[in-house]
């Protein structure tokens, strides 16, 4: 038991190593995509299959990292608050260029999105940490998207794999204790790999 609580504190770093490399892994890399009046955006990561887009009216879950664009320095990030940030779609709830920049994005999916000032927070700015006419650089992770109350595309964490497994096993259910370790171990391989990406690039970086 000791060597599984181990195990699993060891994975739960890597999947926070994983969240915190969303900056830097350039998967699947796309051209720039200009979406009019100043406001574009580069897919830098793709999931291989895209069952679901974020569309006007869906309540989006989404990690973040908002950096100013002239110099590169983060201004918020959605780690601070160890939960990603929750909105509905297309509603005027965050600036437009998030809006409209988030629309059509996969779910899985990384963005790294450029906003002109007046689609941002234009001559007003925030503060001292955003001056007014400031051009932003946001790079996201869509991790949910709920429709009509109904969550899309959910499924299971490595953590609650591993869980389920652990009990299985406790109560000898050894077929249901494989099916649950072998999807934990595919969803680890995928996680190890994006991690050792990420180390590389940080490396070289």
């Amino acid at each position: 038991f000791y060597c599984a609580r181990q195990f699993r504190k060891i994975i739960m770093m890597l999947v926070d190593l994983v969240l915190l490399s969303l900056c830097f892994i350039p998967l699947g890399v796309k051209g720039e995509v200009d979406l009019g009046d100043g406001l574009s955006f580069v897919t830098t990561f793709m999931p291989q299959e895209c069952k679901y887009q974020a569309e006007t009216g869906d309540i989006i879950h989404y990690h973040y990292v908002g950096r100013l664009g002239h110099n590169g320095q983060v201004f918020g990030q959605s780690f601070d608050y160890n939960s990603p940030y929750i909105v509905a779609l297309g509603h005027g709830r965050i600036i437009a260029g998030m809006d409209r920049g988030l629309m059509g994005t996969c779910l899985w999916e990384r963005r790294k999105i450029t906003i002109p000032p007046h689609l941002g927070y234009g001559e007003r700015g925030v503060g001292k940490l955003i001056a007014p006419n400031s051009t932003l650089v946001f790079y996201i992770r869509l991790i949910k998207i709920e429709r009509n109350g109904v969550v899309l595309g959910e499924e299971p964490s490595l953590e609650d794999l591993w869980s389920v497994g652990m009990e299985q096993y406790t109560d000898k259910n050894w077929q249901n204790a494989i099916d649950s370790m072998e999807k934990a171990l595919e969803l680890f391989a995928q996680y190890e790999e994006q991690t050792r990406h990420c180390l590389e690039k940080c490396k070289n970086t």
